[in-house]
């Protein structure tokens, strides 16, 4: 059991450490949701980067740049700022990092 317990926190923290860097903006009108997102491959660089968007009938990558950096972070301002002249109220969404609580998880589980 213990051993099941230990793969499985190890299983969990390679996969958080593993995870591609993120900035998501929520937008709200009168209840609707959207979600704007500006996705890095790789969380101590700039580019790749993809700007998404989600209306809640699936995401979409509005635009990609592999090497211009803050190319990605342009668009998203400039598609947030377009959101909000139409009603919506967009607001960055803060994502908990969990990170340190696993290894804690990890090392107290042996």
């Amino acid at each position: 059991m213990k051993f099941i317990l230990s793969a499985a926190l190890a299983a969990l923290l390679s996969s958080a450490l593993s995870v591609s860097a993120s900035e998501d903006f929520v937008c709200d009108n009168d209840g609707s949701k959207r979600i704007v997102s500006i996705v890095y491959q790789n969380e101590e660089s700039l580019v790749p980067c993809e700007v998404r968007y989600d209306k809640g009938d699936g995401e979409q990558t509005l635009w990609t740049a592999q090497s211009e950096a803050g190319f990605c972070e342009a668009r998203a301002d400039e598609f947030i700022q377009k959101q909000e002249s139409w009603g919506w109220s967009c607001e960055k969404f803060e994502v908990p990092d969990f990170s340190d609580e696993l290894k804690d998880l990890h090392t107290s589980a042996y």
